[in-house]
């Protein structure tokens, strides 16, 4: 797969990863069933090095924005981010964009969660 843009559900990767997990939410999976079901599923990104990147990012995300990111998830995408994991996939202007999507997200989880959706 090849990048075709900066944002986290910009990519093949993380909009598979959310879709799937919204799917599953929306289906009546539980909180834990729904994160296993996407793991199971998604495995192969997983073990990837550069798709694992996207995938725990991107899945961070859509888990914050319903309002039920745990603390294993967090930190996944914690250590993503601080170990600097993304940097080299990305040159020049679109790593300082990158840069900022990706600061973002950590600051986002470091916020108050919302409301758990529906």
């Amino acid at each position: 797969m090849g990048h075709w843009g900066i944002g986290l559900f910009q990519n093949d990767i993380g909009v598979e990863a959310r879709d799937l997990y919204i799917s599953l939410l929306k289906s009546g999976s539980s909180d834990e069933d729904a994160y296993r079901s996407v793991i199971n599923e998604l495995n192969d990104y997983i073990q990837d090095e550069d798709d694992s990147v996207d995938f725990w990012l991107a899945l961070a995300s859509i888990m914050f924005d319903y309002g039920r990111l745990t603390d294993e998830v967090r930190i996944k995408a914690n250590s993503i981010i601080d170990g600097n994991a993304d940097s080299e996939r990305w040159q020049d202007d679109d790593y300082e964009k990158r840069k900022i999507v990706i600061d973002s997200l950590k600051a986002k989880m470091n916020m108050k969660m919302p409301l758990r959706k529906k």
